[in-house]
């Protein structure tokens, strides 16, 4: 196990990808070690400390490999652990997506955590979805596959309450699709999210309810693939209250939301944004996004993240209001994993996309 300390902060500035509301700036730091990348976060406690399981890769002798990292956010100090999936094969390379934890997740035994992710093996095409429930304890372990019938490549992103949320594809033109799996029977559900969505993160309200985030093309900006949040109910497999987020109209896109949390009156929701040119990440964003009797505000309150001096920053997951992510320096092919810790909409903000009755709320931080 390798363990990790303090590292310094980095200069970093806002990139305008929106003409609502002006926030301060994100703080940012540096975290991980190079070419480590993570994807995925969740607490390990409820009280917001910032103790968090970090799921990513990690570059091991130059394969890519899934890492699993236990520490505190805020401080940086945390530790390594190598968990691979057992299988029949020669793997070839891995990665860990979104993270659960029994703090979050009562179906989780205590002292255990859950991580999707994939992996892929030497002289076999595709990828193979996989998900890991034990001990943090470096090693090789038995694993549950996740594996759309037919599927080329299937990518469970994320899990949390009973199920895991994904995308697959069946390695022709449009067959990309999201999916969801229910744990208790290990049972695909089928959407109606259309061809080409994706799943990729997914926050347990309580019971059979569940918000989830990703992508799909949306009727009403001519078929366009945009970010989008909506209501799931496991018990009767529907999907309600659909909203879709773009920057479209601010020389920027949003192609899919990556990372979800809630926190007082909504949630924090981080995407990548890419060009609508050719489809290049020009930087991240972090949204709030209040919630009143279900339904979602289709006004946001973004914060653009870039960290100064990179060729590429993107948005992968977040905790409370730190988003995380990955960035590349210019002239450089190195990646480094970065916090930006986002200040909460000011009152101001608040007020002038009416919803004053949050501003007392967001001064306290969610423990769902």
């Amino acid at each position: 196990m390798r363990r990790l300390f303090h590292t310094a902060s980095i200069v970093a500035s806002a990139v305008v990808l929106t003409a609502s509301l002006s926030q301060a700036d994100p703080t940012y730091d540096t975290i991980l070690e190079l070419n480590d990348s993570a994807t995925g976060v969740r607490g390990t406690d409820t009280t917001n400390s910032g103790n968090v399981i970090l799921t990513g890769s990690q570059q091991v002798s130059g394969v890519t490999q899934g890492l699993l990292w236990s520490g505190n956010l805020y401080s940086n100090i945390g530790t390594y652990y190598t968990i691979l999936p057992e299988v029949s094969g020669t793997l070839s390379g891995s990665i860990y997506y979104g993270p659960d934890t029994h703090a979050f997740n009562s179906l989780i035994p205590e002292g255990q955590i859950r991580a999707v992710g994939t992996y892929q093996l030497d002289g076999v095409d595709g990828t193979f979805g996989f998900m890991y429930q034990g001990a943090l304890q470096s090693g090789t372990y038995a694993v549950t596959a996740i594996n759309v019938q037919d599927a080329v490549n299937t990518i469970p992103h994320s899990t949390a309450g009973s199920i895991v949320v994904g995308a697959y594809d069946k390695g022709t033109a449009q067959t990309g699709n999201s999916f969801i799996f229910d744990l208790t029977d290990s049972s695909f559900k089928s959407l109606t999210l259309g061809n080409e969505s994706s799943l990729y993160g997914v926050w347990h309200v309580g019971g059979d309810k569940y918000v989830i985030i990703g992508g799909a093309r949306n009727p009403g900006a001519a078929d366009a693939n945009q970010a989008f949040i909506a209501n799931y109910d496991l018990a009767t497999n529907t999907v309600s209250d659909k909203t879709f987020y773009t920057f479209n109209d601010q020389g920027g896109a949003i192609s899919h939301f990556e990372g979800i949390t809630a926190v007082d009156g909504g949630y924090n929701v981080i995407a990548t944004v890419t060009d609508n040119g050719d489809g290049s990440a020009i930087g991240a964003a972090l949204a709030f996004i209040s919630v009143t009797d279900g339904a979602f505000n289709p006004n946001a309150v973004w914060t653009g993240l870039d960290v100064n001096g990179s060729d590429l920053t993107t948005g992968n997951t977040v905790y409370e209001n730190v988003g995380i992510g990955v960035y590349a320096t210019s002239g450089s092919a190195n990646v480094n994993t970065y916090t930006a810790t986002v200040p909460e909409p000011s009152t101001y903000a608040l007020v002038a996309l009416g919803l004053a009755a949050l501003v007392y709320g967001l001064r306290r931080r969610a423990t769902a």
